[in-house]
Formats: structure tokens, C-alpha cells, sequence
């Protein structure tokens, strides 16, 4: 179960990738016309998205496997997006005026929250399914904690990305992707990292799932001795994670 996890794993990191999208977006051409619109209607187009979606029931290994694909295609489309911005911040000489509105349309980032919505509503359901097949029925009463805290293990992972792509990125003596403002950061560079990464992850969970023998029962699952210290665990991290949310 651990080498399938990671795979859940990488889908919390593109998640937590959606930070990036706000902050980016606060700083577009809100005008539509004559009328001016707030960034917030990108998350209420989120919502609307994800809703519909959490309705949909796949089987488990397709339903993981979209949610995967889609990671690939919004960070891709993402990166894109933002180096698109990135040519109006230079033409229009914003480098060093991060406070000032890029002349683009906030609309260009429609495209990567519907694929990132499907992305999230496809990872939440199927990471419970999973639990739901894989783990012992005696164990079911912790599945919403099993749940929450690989998600949580994803976003934390987002953040942990962050900085050992940085490192990485400056080394040789070139210039970090991520600076103190977003005009001089490459987040299209790190787009096209994560997208490289989950592509990896897509490929991983294909080959890895089809080797994986579901238990069926309770004596298949194996009755591990070490579930409890394994369970004690995820809680754990799950309290951790609300913790370090307060």
C-alpha cells in the first residue's frame, strides 16, 4: 500500500500548487468589458466544477489514473499560462513593480482551476476508495483519518518541493526559481517540474497497480501485528497537520 500511496502523494502536491494560482491571479486585469471582476469567482468556478464531479464514481485504478493525467495537464497548462505572463510583465517593464496589474486578462486562468477542480475531486474520492478496498475491515472506523492524512502528506510535500526545487535551481550559481516577488520568480519552471513529476507518478501507479493483489477478506489482509503502531501513526500526522494549520 505504501508505494501506491506515494502516487496520492504527488496529486496533494499538485494541489497545493492551486497557493501559486491565487497570487498570481490577484495580480491580473480583473476588467470583463465594463465589468470589474474578483479573482474569487476563479475559486467560485472551482467549486461549481467539483461539485458535479464528486458525483462520479469510477473504478479505483481509472479513477486514480485520471486524477493523475489531469495533474499532468494542469500544470502544464499552468506553466504556460504563467509564461505568457511573465512576456507581459517584461514588455510592460513590471519586474520590479510587483504591487501594479499585469495587462493580461484574469480570465487565461480559467483553463488550469477547471483541470485542477477535476484533479481534486478525483484524488479526494478515490483516495477514500482505496483505503475503503485495502485496509482491513477492523480498521474502517479510521478511514477518514487515513484519508486526511495523506492528503495532508501531499500538501506538506508541496511546500517541501518548493524548497528543494529552489536549492536545486540555484545551483552552479544561477538565480533561484523562487524570489522575493512573483514578477521575478519562474513559476512556469516549476510548473513544468511538477508536471515531469507526476507524469513519472502517472507511469508508477499503472505499473505498480497492476502487480497489486487487492485482500478480499479480513484473514487476507493479513491481521498485521504492527497495524495499531500504523494507525497511531496517521493520527498523528493528521493532529500535526491541524496543528500547524492553527
Amino acid at each position: 500500500m505504501a508505494p501506491l500511496c506515494l502516487s496520492f502523494i504527488i496529486g496533494g502536491v499538485v494541489v497545493s500548487v492551486g497557493n501559486f494560482f491565487l497570487e498570481q491571479a490577484n495580480h491580473l486585469n480583473p476588467q470583463l468589458g465594463k465589468l470589474k471582476v474578483s479573482f474569487t469567482l476563479l475559486l467560485v468556478l472551482y467549486d461549481m466544477v467539483k461539485a458535479p464531479l464528486s458525483k462520479i464514481r469510477l473504478p479505483l485504478w481509472l479513477g486514480t489514473s485520471v486524477a493523475i493525467l489531469f495533474s499532468v495537464l494542469c500544470c502544464i497548462t499552468a506553466a504556460k499560462v504563467e509564461n505568457r505572463r511573465l512576456h507581459a510583465i517584461i514588455a510592460h517593464n513590471l519586474l520590479d513593480r510587483p504591487d501594479d496589474r499585469v495587462p493580461m486578462t484574469l480570465f487565461w486562468m480559467v483553463p488550469q482551476y477547471v483541470l485542477l477542480a477535476v484533479v481534486d475531486s478525483f484524488l479526494e474520492q478515490n483516495v477514500k476508495l482505496f483505503f475503503q478496498h485495502m485496509i482491513p475491515t477492523s480498521s474502517l472506523l479510521y478511514l477518514s483519518l487515513f484519508t486526511r492524512a495523506v492528503t495532508g502528506i501531499g500538501i506538506m510535500g508541496g511546500v517541501l518541493s518548493v524548497f528543494v526545487v529552489g536549492k536545486l535551481s540555484e545551483r552552479g550559481g544561477k538565480l533561484n526559481w523562487f524570489q522575493s516577488t512573483l514578477n521575478r520568480s519562474r513559476l512556469d519552471k516549476y510548473y513544468w517540474t511538477v508536471a515531469a513529476l507526476s507524469a513519472a507518478s502517472l507511469v508508477f501507479y499503472i505499473l505498480l497497480s497492476s502487480c497489486y493483489k487487492e485482500p478480499q477478506t479480513e484473514a487476507e489482509a493479513g491481521h498485521l501485528q504492527g497495524r495499531d503502531i500504523y494507525l497511531c501513526a496517521f493520527i498523528t500526522i493528521q493532529h500535526s497537520i491541524q496543528f500547524g494549520a492553527y
